[in-house]
């Protein structure tokens, strides 16, 4: 083969296999690559794997390597590498394997094999075969058939006395007949379009009535491009051949070897291995038996003050229970826990002390002890090693305590002799006690009582034995930490937990769940075996991982394993085998999996999508790595709480994105409810005080709102439905509309519960209809199922929402973890709140410099600019006169834009309206039909290996998975009521905040304040959230600067949650590598909200916490928060800010509301909102549960023999419906709770799922969807190239004027039954929305024409809805007046450019005029319906008048958008059968009725359409004929036509302005 390359000329070796033989070995791959993939020249060379893979390899990569090979541009040495190359891969191959290979060579050096040119695909799959297949295609057809409920056969007629069956079997045959007969048709079609690549099926093909061919066309054009690559491949590789047999053959003969033998040296080892040194037999060691000398001190605690505050603090609790189980097993747990608190501290406790003398001598005994063991040991392995290196070893192996101790590792410890393993643990623990040592004389030098008393309590080693777990005592060793006996309890519980099923484990705060007992259980438990998974939440995911890896990465020698899994890795099999071996090796190899919960998720997720996308290889091999992880995985999760919170849900849109609902229509609703927000709030706040937060913006801006109290949220509710049946909205008009109708619209649009009386009181009205039936639903969700409540109560920007930058870019609202702390990938899931909250967004922060350049650029080219722009004038503060009108702003001079213009119109509210309108909701607020689902409950489930957790509290346990069980340890019963008793202690107080008149209490305000308490304040815990306006690292900028000289530096996390710490030089380090890191007295301490909870900081003991209160508190929260004061009780306090919005919701949680607050009324507030917490999330919890046990029977469906097998059909299975509509989240219905309730007949969990929710009472299922927040992964978009085949381009008509129509214009003779003309409205015939009126009622007397060149535009061939897209507009008109009547114009012609071009000569000699008019879209210009603007006509001195009745019709048909007068505008009423009057009690006792857009159904008289001669409405087709073909789309409903079309009443005033 080497020769072959080597060689000049065109010779081979072996005959040519022909190309059969070749597209036979290809058959055997899955795929082969097109030439575009690009194969490296660094690839090209010798590598052993090619000897087992060669064959396939070039196989699999034949037109790519051909088109390298070919374009080798490389220096003369490529040759050699390229002949190492190939003879790798013929090595193993026999004579026709060789003659595949040498191909290669061809490609390389022959020049006309070099020039075939490779087919174009990129990808090949040849097994689907090259020729179309008949059979194939009829599957296909089959599959996508019609239901006979859809085709003609199911309309067939009963024959007389046909029974029933027999009926339906007649139909059925006949249906079976015609769509067998369809499909072979249609299968005919397309095999006669082979080998075309893009079949096509003609729209009149029979195949229409009984396929749905478009679904089956994307099928078949799949197979159909198959089919074609494949057949330009076979042809690609018969050229090749051809080319290749026009080279000589020469045969090969191998030359003859002779085989050397020599004779092989024995070696001698030049160094001694570490292992000899340990196989003497062990030393005998001293024991170890002194003890540090210490004295007791027994002191009693059952007369403890703080524990009688805490029975003053359960007493009101189980008094306010009222029935609610949950409430009161909750304090009766709690009770239990002061039971077990009490019984704990019955006996008193005993104290240790110890002098410095006694902690000396005892450090220097350890020191000894620990000295004399290395002695030993040292010297018997330097016996040990001079034995071993008398044979002729040079290289000692350098003997240190470390190296004892890597003798613990897993890696080393199966290869020790026992003797030596006793020794080496002794060795160990003495380590240990000397560490121990050294931490008591340091405390005795620091006279830290409390850390001296708790050292000499544990020696440790008291409940665990080091010889059984030496990786343990590794960690200690090397951490200088010892394992508390509580530690070690837990840890025992969390490998093997009683129940033997899932379970999580309550550990009070400080106790070292994160630091010790993890990284402890992880060593444990890793092993061949079982893969160890550590789930933790994003916030706290680093500083875990650097505890795992100084724990566990130094002697330990355990790695920690990262594997973020989410859509956005575009996984391949390549990449899906990756991550099976990253996962193997982990577990192989005794490492530790960190993960966090979205990443588990997303990986189960991509399984599904995988089959339902068609990749079912990739899927395959996700699902054996899922099998792997189901089986193999053992998980450990820190803060359970969290990472099962209810309000986290995962999901994968499925299918094409759509926009939502009602459009554009649906923001602007929203928008204008916050206007009457805007107006009414001030109202209200100042009936309220004390109800409403409102902070005032700018001129024009939108204040900041917040509802304090519910009650005044629901008179503010009420407020804005009053003004909305009083005054409408745009697109939805009530005005007329009776008093009775009003009335019972504002019950359904502000109640939830309604009766079905007040339901079809209006569902059963003509105002409801498929135009206002959306639109008034829409309202009702804003206002009476809360969405408005929820956004401006339950969420605070900044805190619980906000903007944010990442990837995949969004410009939506997002929620957030804390205060700005955005969620990596969540959303919410409710589209108005996302639309609510988005606008809030906006109003408070306003917009950005590039933002309100793409406004203007937008607005700049829309249509009415000058008008909207008029509405931002208004909104805009300090705006220069020079930008007052449109002209006046240049987008060319950015930075006079910045400086000057800008900033009076960032925050107006207009402004940002009209940028979310039109630039960021179109584009982001899509839908898609479908989703993939996944929550907390599918980490929980019960699985091979079991999952365990810890937590500082146990309050949610009610909300964990029915999977995991919260196991309450006898020992740490009386947690619950430590931490409580530990607030309540003296030390311990709280602090009322109090703002100015008007003002926000802002972080100066705050800031200040805590630094004028006494004692001083060193540390913030702002788990309140009350510090928005300023970032983590302003904030401690600024508390540095108000500080006294005595403290040198902040420490904060930043954006990326490290630990940082900032000076008075503004220097910025991470804490771990600064010098405060052991310097934490001369630090203030900053925590923000997201941060309150798994940072741990070794805090002096005398430093004194200001810890923050904010809404929706609870108990969990603030205790974890108060806990980072590590040493509370011990020296370290709390003092509670109050802010006055908690001030009155502690008042009125208060039995006594004169007294004063104290920490006992903060605590009893915070269970308060613990109880009110968990009745939100129990119905969010109620259907994740439906959700998970629908799709583990699923799950179950596709298990045989404890392995998954899935099908794309099996998959499809798991979709649920993404995508609302209004009438499904908004219709009133029974009470909800009934419709989420779950059956135990097919699940026993579901029966436990029941009584959980009946311990909560009546619950509100539709605020539970508000409250839904998702990780929402979309499908990464691709760009890619698609052959789009376009509709043949139309062809246009032949212009021709009519003799009629000349003799119209030039005599003033109207043939009324001539061709030459239409009435207006009857030539729009042809628009595909025409059905939706009678046009024959709209020609009126018949004066207002069309000439047949005007509305003949196109060949329509006949089609429908053709002509939509070719509508001429107005602008020539012919009028003549009445015979004997030369004033009064009589009869319009509306006639094309062509026709007025050729009379316009004439025309100034005609009894008849010829005129040019444009309809009137602007309310800024001038109406040109009298016709006089540009007129020829020989009677030009006296022009006749143009009749309202006449222009109003003219002005209709043209696109007329304002209207001239209030007599215009009840003529248009006239005209079209609209009602001008509101409807009053006694008018429809007269018999009148209208309909919801005003069209007359009776009048008095009985008359539909009034005195129009209308009967049917025809404001539907006005609006689409309008908004469609006059205005190319616009929406009409801010002109005053446009309100006319919805409805809206119009009076004189209107226009007296």
């Amino acid at each position: 083969m080497s020769g072959l390359v080597y060689r000049n000329g065109d010779d081979i070796h072996w005959e040519v296999p022909n190309a059969d033989r070749l597209w036979q070995a290809m058959g055997s791959l899955d795929q082969i690559k097109g030439y575009m993939l690009r194969i490296e020249p660094s690839e090209m060379r010798y590598d052993a794997g090619y000897i087992h893979e060669g064959l396939n390899f070039i196989l699999a990569r034949l037109p790519a390597i051909h088109r390298s090979l070919g374009k080798l541009q490389d220096p003369p040495q490529r040759k050699f590498a390229i002949m190492a190359w190939l003879c790798a891969m013929a090595f193993p191959l026999d004579e026709a394997g060789c003659c595949i290979v040498q191909a290669l060579a061809m490609f390389y050096k022959t020049v006309h094999v070099i020039g075939v040119q490779p087919p174009t695909a990129e990808l090949f799959s040849v097994q689907e075969g090259r020729n179309c297949s008949a059979h194939t295609l009829s599957q296909i057809g089959q599959s996508h058939r019609r239901d006979y409920r859809y085709c003609p056969e199911y309309q067939l007629g009963r024959l007389l006395n046909e029974k029933r069956q027999v009926y339906e079997n007649r139909r059925h045959h006949a249906w079976q007949s015609a769509s067998d007969s369809a499909v072979a048709s249609f299968v005919n079609a397309l095999e006669i379009q082979w080998p075309r690549e893009v079949p096509f099926v003609s729209s009149d093909h029979i195949a229409w009535t009984y396929i749905e061919v478009d679904k089956a066309m994307i099928d078949i054009r799949r197979k159909f491009k198959a089919w074609h690559d494949n057949k330009t491949l076979y042809e690609f590789l018969e050229k090749l051949v051809c080319e290749m047999r026009r080279c000589e053959i020469t045969p090969f003969r191998a030359p003859e070897l002779t085989e050397v033998t020599s004779a092989r040296m024995a070696s001698v080892s030049g160094y001694t291995p570490v292992d000899q040194l340990f196989s003497v037999p062990a030393p005998q060691l001293p024991d170890s038996c002194s003890e540090i000398d210490m004295h007791t001190e027994v002191s009693a605690q059952s007369g403890d003050p703080h524990l009688l505050r805490l029975h003053s603090l359960l007493s009101p609790l189980e008094l306010s229970v009222g029935t609610s189980q949950y409430e009161r097993r909750y304090t009766t747990n709690l009770r239990a826990s002061l039971h077990a608190l009490l019984e704990k501290n019955r006996n008193g406790s005993v104290k240790l002390h110890t002098t410095a003398k006694g902690a000396a001598c005892y450090l220097e005994y350890c020191e000894r002890h620990v000295s004399e063991v290395y002695h030993i040991l040292n010297n018997t392995a330097i016996h040990s090693c001079r034995t071993f290196s008398a044979g002729g070893a040079q290289l000692l192996p350098r003997f240190s305590p470390l190296l004892l101790l890597q003798q613990l590792s897993h890696a080393k410890w199966g290869k020790l002799p026992d003797s030596w393993k006793r020794v080496i643990v002794h060795y160990g623990v003495a380590l240990t006690a000397l560490q121990r040592a050294q931490q008591i004389v340091e405390l005795t030098r620091s006279d830290q009582q409390n850390g001296l008393v708790k050292e000499l309590s544990e020696a440790g080693h008291t409940n665990w034995i080091p010889y059984d777990r030496p990786e343990s005592l590794l960690i200690e060793v090397e951490s200088g930490i010892r394992i508390r006996p509580v530690q070690e309890d837990i840890g025992k519980l969390m490998c093997s937990p009683p129940s033997s099923s899932n379970a999580v484990m309550q550990l009070n705060m400080g106790q070292g769940k994160s630091s010790v007992i993890v990284p402890m259980i992880a060593a444990v438990l890793a092993n061949e075996e079982r893969l160890i998974r550590v789930i933790v939440a994003k916030p706290q995911s680093k500083q875990m991982a650097q505890m795992l890896i100084a724990k566990l990465g130094g002697l330990v020698n355990r790695r920690v394993y990262h594997l973020p899994i989410s859509r956005s890795l575009r996984l391949d099999i390549v990449g899906a085998r990756a991550v099976d071996d990253l996962l193997h090796d982990c577990m192989m190899n005794r490492g530790v999996l960190l993960v966090q919960p979205e990443h588990i998720l997303s990986f189960r997720l991509m399984v599904l999508e995988s089959y339902i996308t068609g990749k079912e290889d990739l899927g395959r091999q996700l699902t054996k790595t899922q099998d792997f992880l189901d089986h193999r995985a053992r998980d450990i999760v820190d803060e359970s709480d969290e990472n099962f919170n209810v309000r986290f849900e995962l999901i994968y849109t499925m299918g094409s994105q759509k926009s939502i609902e009602l459009g554009g229509n649906r923001w602007s609703t929203i928008q204008q409810v916050l206007n009457l927000v805007k107006s009414l709030a001030p109202m209200v706040a100042e009936e309220h005080p004390g109800g409403l937060e409102l902070l005032p913006g700018s001129h024009g801006g939108f204040a900041r709102i917040r509802i304090l109290h519910a009650d005044v949220g629901t008179v503010l509710v009420s407020c804005v439905a009053r003004q909305i049946c009083e005054k409408g909205l745009d697109g939805l008009h009530f005005s007329r509309l009776t008093e009775t109708l009003r009335k019972a619209i504002f019950r359904y649009i502000t109640q939830i519960r309604l009766s079905d009386a007040e339901k079809n009181a209006v569902e059963g009205t003509t105002f409801w209809s498929t135009t206002t039936s959306s639109p008034l639903l829409l309202l009702r969700g804003i206002l009476a199922c809360g969405v408005l409540e929820f956004a401006l109560s339950q969420k605070r920007w900044r805190v619980n929402y906000g903007l944010t930058t990442r990837t995949p870019p969004t410009r939506l609202a997002v929620p957030y973890l804390a205060k700005d702390s955005p969620s990596p990938r969540s959303e919410f899931s409710h589209p108005d709140v996302v639309i609510m909250l988005t606008s809030l967004c906006y109003y408070y922060q306003g917009l950005e410099n590039e933002d309100l350049f793409i406004a203007l650029a937008h607005l700049i080219e829309s249509d009415q600019a000058a008008n909207k722009y008029q509405a931002w004038v208004k909104d805009a503060v300090n705006l220069p006169n020079a930008f007052s009108q449109l002209q006046g702003v240049n987008l060319e001079d950015r930075p006079q834009c910045v400086s000057e213009l800008f900033p009076a119109l960032r925050h107006g509210k207009s402004v940002v309206d009209y940028y979310l309108s039109h630039i960021v909701f179109p584009k982001e607020m899509k839908e898609f039909p479908h989703k993939l689902s996944a929550s907390g409950w599918d980490i929980g489930k019960q699985r091979t290996q079991l999952m365990t957790g810890f937590s500082g509290t146990n309050d949610s346990g009610c909300l964990l998975p029915l999977d995991v069980k919260q196991c309450d340890i006898a020992g740490q019963k009386h947690t619950n009521a430590l931490v409580l008793e530990q607030l309540l202690q003296d030390g311990n107080s709280v602090d009322l905040m109090v703002a100015a008149a008007g003002e926000s209490l802002n972080a100066n305000c705050l800031l200040a304040s805590i630094t004028k308490l006494k004692p001083p304040v060193q540390v913030v815990l702002d788990v309140g959230a009350q510090i928005i306006d300023l970032n983590n690292l302003e904030v401690a900028k600024a508390w540095l600067k108000l500080s006294d000289s005595s403290k040198e530096a902040v420490v904060f996390l930043n954006d990326a949650d490290d630990l940082c710490v900032i000076d008075r030089k503004d220097r910025i380090d991470q804490l771990q590598t600064s010098s405060f890191a052991t310097r934490l007295d001369v630090c203030l301490v900053f925590l923000d909200e997201s941060h309150t909870r798994g940072i741990d900081l070794k805090l002096p003991v005398d430093y004194r916490a200001a810890v923050t209160l904010g809404a929706n508190l609870t108990k969990d929260r603030l205790v974890q928060a108060c806990m980072r004061m590590r040493e509370l009780g011990q020296g370290q306090t709390v003092i509670f800010c109050i802010p006055i919005e908690i001030q009155d919701k502690i008042m009125a949680a208060m039995n006594d509301k004169k007294g004063n607050i104290t920490v006992l009324d903060v605590l009893q507030w915070s269970i308060c909102e613990t109880h009110t917490e968990m009745r939100r999330g129990m119905p969010l919890w109620l259907v994740q549960g439906q959700r998970f046990i629908r799709q583990q029977r699923l799950w179950q469906q596709a298990t045989q023999d404890g392995t998954i097998t899935l099908s794309k059909s099996h998959a499809e299975l798991f979709l649920e419906n993404e995508a609302l509509s209004i009438d499904q989240r908004y219709r009133p219905r029974p009470d909800p709770s009934t419709e989420s309730s779950v059956s135990p007949a097919e699940d026993p969990s579901s029966q436990l799922m029941i009584d959980r929710r009946r311990e909560f009472g009546n619950l509100d299922f539709g605020a539970s969807t508000l409250q839904e927040e998702q990780e929402r992964e979309l499908s990464p978009e691709i760009e890619q190239e698609r052959q789009v085949q376009k509709a043949p381009p139309a062809s246009p008509a032949v212009h021709q004027l009519h003799p009629d129509v000349k003799q119209f214009a030039l005599q003033g003779v109207l043939k009324r039954d001539s061709k030459a003309h239409t009435t207006a409205f009857e030539s729009l015939h042809g628009l595909s929305f025409a059905n939706q009126c009678k046009l024959s009622e709209l020609a009126g007397e018949g004066n207002l024409l069309v000439s047949t060149d005007f509305y003949t535009t196109i060949d329509t061939g006949g089609a429908k809805g053709a002509c939509d897209a070719f509508q001429r507009h107005v602008s020539w008109l012919l009028t003549t007046c009445a015979p004997g009547d030369s004033k009064t114009i009589d009869s319009i012609m509306i006639i094309s450019p062509y026709e007025a071009n050729l009379l316009h000569p004439l025309m100034a000699t005609s009894p008849s005029a010829l005129h040019l008019y444009k309809p009137r879209t602007n309310s800024a210009f001038t109406a040109l319906d009298d016709l006089a603007f540009y007129t020829i006509s020989a009677n030009n001195a006296s022009p006749p008048t143009l009749p309202r009745a006449l222009a109003v019709q003219l002005n209709l048909f043209a696109g007329q958008l304002y209207l001239d007068c209030y007599a215009d505008y009840t003529e248009t009423c006239r005209f079209l059968g609209l009602s001008t009057q509101r409807l009053t009690q006694s008018l429809e006792d007269a018999g009148w009725r209208v309909d919801a857009e005003g069209f007359i159904l009776s009048d008095d008289k009985g008359r539909v359409g009034g005195s129009s001669g209308v009967t049917r409405s025809p404001v539907r087709f006005l609006k689409s004929f309008l908004s469609t073909i006059r205005r190319h789309g616009e929406v009409i409903s801010g002109t005053q036509v446009g309100g006319l079309l919805d409805g809206k009443l119009f009076g004189p005033e209107e226009w007296e302005s």
